[in-house]
């Protein structure tokens, strides 16, 4: 078993300097995940480069963590601070980019990814994550 910890911290600016303050810690979590045998997928090559090596979306009380090299996505609700799991999607490519919007139904959230295909790496696919915590799934349209 593999795991990762996921901290939130309230960040608030300075208005006398417009600077960011990293505030005490918010709410924290550990994820505990499977690998399917170890597996990574193949890094196109990015001007930018290949970090960071995992995105964390937010949007209203969803956070959302992509794995980039594994492909793997991880919806957390916040609740009550508490963070809990309530899905995970393994996607099996690399994730490019991704960002995270509202749903058109409320309570609900899309994460839309760019995923690099392993046939050819200069090439990929955009698909939208549906996440609902009523229905406690995540749907995928590829």
């Amino acid at each position: 078993k593999t795991s990762i910890t996921v901290e939130i911290f309230v960040l608030s600016m300075v208005i006398a300097t417009k600077v960011l303050e990293k505030r005490p810690l918010y709410v924290k979590t550990k994820l505990d995940f499977d690998m399917k045998y170890g597996k990574y997928f193949p890094e196109p090559a990015m001007a930018m480069g290949t970090l960071p090596q995992a995105f964390c979306l937010c949007c209203g009380q969803y956070v959302v963590i992509i794995l980039r090299a594994m492909g793997i996505l991880f919806a957390l609700i916040r609740d009550n601070n508490k963070l809990s799991c309530i899905g995970k999607q393994e996607l099996d490519h690399f994730v490019v980019e991704a960002a995270i919007k509202h749903g058109k139904e409320d309570g609900t959230v899309e994460v839309i990814a760019l995923l690099c295909e392993q046939e050819n790496l200069k090439d990929g696919r955009i698909v939208t994550i549906h996440i609902s915590q009523q229905k406690k799934n995540l749907g995928i349209l590829l």
